[in-house]
């Protein structure tokens, strides 16, 4: 029965390798791309987004919001 898996291994090598190698690179996609999303919704908010927000919410008039706004793209 050895032999067995030992031929079979023989003849079917290159699949073999190739079925780790895709499995690898499916693995390595699916790790950058919960990697990505985590980053992607743990960065903190820039700057200009949290003045549009303030905006949005009543928090400050338009002229302050104009204002800030240029401030912050000097």
């Amino acid at each position: 029965m050895h032999y067995y898996w030992h031929d079979g291994w023989q003849h079917m090598g290159w699949q073999h390798i190739a079925w780790w190698w895709v499995s690898a690179l499916v693995i390595i996609a699916v790790l950058w791309v919960a990697m990505s999303a985590a980053n992607r919704n743990g960065r903190p908010d820039s700057r200009e987004r949290i003045l549009k927000r303030r905006y949005a919410g009543g928090e400050i008039a338009r002229e302050e919001y104009e204002r800030k706004l240029q401030e912050l793209r000097r």
